[in-house]
This record gives structure tokens, C-alpha cells and sequence, in this order.
């Protein structure tokens, strides 16, 4: 998510992140403004505007590259633009300001950004700051 920000700051901010908890596991995935729909019970978009597909099953491979911890988000950056037609050039202050305002709440709490779950929460087009399970009590 923060190589998705970097990318934002140099102006691909036609980019948009869509992190989701799966049924198997959490996936997130950049997808090109214009071809997402944020109408309706989660977000949709065309398989054409997918720019990166990730998914934590495939744990530190991002695309081609095996990410660990000395890995420089350059490096992740570039990794989500290989092999893209668009490259998400474009400016949108109002969704890149969000993000980063955002994705800066998500660090200061230490938790995962979700914008939609297959389970567990909601089916709403918001998103939301890390996920806990809801016990009994709290229904």
C-alpha cells in the first residue's frame, strides 16, 4: 500500500488500491480509476483496468519480485507498473490525499486497511482500519 502512495506522488494517481479479506486470503489489488464502480455492495471493476493482482497466498512475491524487509519500495513501485499498458498517469488530488491521509491512520494505528470483506464485516463500499471478528457480546 505505501508503494501504491510512492506512486501516487509522482503522479499515477489514476491508480486506486482495493485491499480485501478473501475466503482463502487477504488480496489487494490496483486498479485504474476509471475502470472501478464503487456503486453497490463492494467495489467492482473490469478485469482489463487491474493493474496488480496480489493475494497473501502467494506470500513475498509481488508480481515477479520476492519482497522482504531490505527490499526498497522503489523497487515494489516499479513491480506494480511492469508489464501495465497504463501506467495510471494523471492527477486526482482529492483520491490521493484521501489515501495517503488514510493509509497515515492506518500506520499510527498499526492496523490493515480493508475497503471490503468476503466475510465479517459488512458488505459496504467503506472501508475500514484493521478487522476484528465481532463476538457475540457485541452483536
Amino acid at each position: 500500500m505505501d508503494a501504491v502512495a510512492l506512486l501516487h506522488s509522482r503522479g499515477h494517481q489514476r491508480l486506486h488500491a482495493v485491499p480485501t479479506l478473501g475466503d482463502i486470503a487477504p488480496h489487494f489489488h490496483v486498479v485504474l480509476a476509471e475502470g472501478i464502480n464503487y456503486d453497490g455492495d463492494y467495489p467492482q471493476w473490469q478485469h482489463e483496468s487491474t493493474v496488480l493482482a496480489y493475494s497473501m497466498a502467494q506470500q513475498f512475491q509481488v508480481g515477479e519480485l520476492i519482497v522482504g524487509p531490505d527490499t526498497p519500495l522503489d523497487s515494489v513501485a516499479a513491480e506494480i507498473l511492469a508489464g501495465s499498458k497504463d501506467e495510471g498517469v494523471g492527477i486526482d488530488w482529492a483520491y490521493a490525499g484521501w489515501y495517503a491521509e488514510m493509509l497515515a491512520e492506518a500506520h499510527r494505528l498499526d492496523v490493515i486497511p480493508v475497503s471490503y470483506s468476503d466475510f465479517g464485516l459488512p458488505r459496504y463500499p467503506v472501508w475500514r482500519l484493521g478487522y476484528e471478528q465481532e463476538t457475540p457480546r457485541q452483536r
